[in-house]
């Protein structure tokens, strides 16, 4: 009997060693954080900023494509040598470049397509963040549940060995009895020791996803089985979207490279000053020139151009097409798996209820053996353990219809 007391004892101390007390794993640096709060505070995590800039960057192109060609000032002097006496000329000319094409105002117009592109793309990407983060936070909520029930469990079962520790010592029940719950005991503080870790580690996961590194956080929700999805609830994906307003870009940009062709046109305009005789003479200067296209007009740019058009309208149509058997696929399984949840939950969780009750009344008037009960209680805890899956499971099948079709 000593002996398996100091067991028990050496395992209990390991397990404290490890998670800490049952029930207080570390609960002064834990938080609790609804789904609500989670959220919120990842929507102003680092990863989500990062996004942001991404519109920064294609505003920033606005402001380059829009921008004129600067004036140019240019100074020149000339001088020529005759009959030992020379001619000096010194020219200050300003160069102004003007655009006839008009390509500047389309190249804007790109430019801001492509601004639109960018805030889809950045909307998408967070919607994406956003759901892996709720796969995350559904998973640390799975872990914490998990432990819940193994320490329901093991609380149970350590009523039972009191009981039946107690028993023995009266003489009503056998040391052989006892051994047998005793190693149950330890079976059991290995799952509840293996569930604690995994919960440690789905906290620093629910941190990290926030953008607090070395936090640790517990997940609330209760991980309610999610309602069938609507079968014909069309799909509003900002990824198709954005693909279709970067073909409308590379459009406007084959447009400017069609009228390359009108060149450059520049303007010039200044003084010169020139030495004649022994007196200094003040003139002007006034210039035209015109670009020749004639070994570049504009044919890669609309090549390029033609070729991003093309590339992005087969983008958007191969995600449209996706769409048309990946939308149906899962609203059947989110349908699916809730009905697998419900049933189960309806008929197996009072059945192992219903056994462990009937087990124990059994060993209790010595109608059955302790065999019975402890395969009674395993059962419950399989079947529980399972049920809290199935329902991770349908939570996992609705973030992926999330995301096929868009939205929450």
């Amino acid at each position: 009997m000593m002996l398996h007391c100091c067991r028990h004892l050496a395992r209990a101390v390991l397990l404290w060693s490890i998670v800490g007390a049952p029930g207080r794993v570390h609960a002064a640096d834990v938080a609790s954080l609804d789904e609500a709060t989670f959220l919120a505070r990842l929507a102003r995590s680092p990863r989500m900023a990062a996004l942001e800039a991404r519109v920064g960057v294609a505003a920033a192109e606005v402001v380059e494509a829009g921008a004129r060609e600067n004036p140019a000032l240019a100074y020149q002097r000339e001088e020529v040598f005759a009959a030992g006496t020379s001619a000096p000329e010194q020219v200050v000319a300003l160069t102004w470049p003007l655009d006839l094409s008009g390509n500047r105002g389309r190249r804007v117009n790109a430019a801001s397509r492509g601004v639109d592109a960018a805030r889809a793309e950045v909307k998408h990407a967070r919607f994406l963040l956003q759901l892996e983060a709720l796969g995350i936070y559904y998973d640390a909520a799975t872990a914490r549940l998990r432990v819940a029930v193994l320490r329901a469990g093991r609380d149970q079962l350590d009523q039972l060995v009191a009981t039946v520790r107690a028993r023995a010592k009266a003489g009503d029940a056998s040391g052989y009895d006892q051994d047998r719950l005793e190693l149950e005991l330890g079976s059991f503080d290995d799952a509840l020791a293996e569930a604690e870790i995994d919960l440690g580690a789905a906290r620093r996961a629910v941190a990290l996803a926030i953008g607090e590194p070395g936090g640790r956080y517990d997940a609330a929700d209760p991980l309610l089985l999610p309602a069938a999805a609507a079968s014909a609830a069309a799909p509003r994906r900002d990824d198709v979207a954005a693909a279709r307003l970067r073909a409308e870009a590379a459009q406007l940009e084959h447009g400017a490279g069609r009228r390359s062709w009108l060149g450059r046109l520049s303007l010039t305009g200044g003084v010169k000053l020139a030495e004649v005789g022994d007196e200094r003479a003040l003139g002007y200067v006034v210039g035209v020139a015109l670009d020749l296209p004639i070994f570049d007009a504009g044919s890669g740019q609309r090549a390029r151009a033609a070729a991003r058009r093309r590339e992005w309208l087969a983008q958007a149509s191969a995600l449209e097409s996706e769409l048309g058997s990946a939308l149906p696929a899962g609203t059947e399984e989110l349908g699916l798996r809730v009905a697998a949840a419900r049933s189960f939950a309806a008929v197996q969780v009072p059945r192992a209820v219903d056994l462990v009750r009937r087990a124990e009344v059994s060993y209790r008037e010595g109608e059955r053996p302790i065999f019975d009960l402890i395969d009674a209680l395993r059962t419950a805890r399989e079947v529980t353990l399972r049920e809290l899956a199935l329902r991770r499971r349908a939570k996992q099948a609705e973030i992926q219809l999330w995301s096929t079709r868009g939205y929450r």
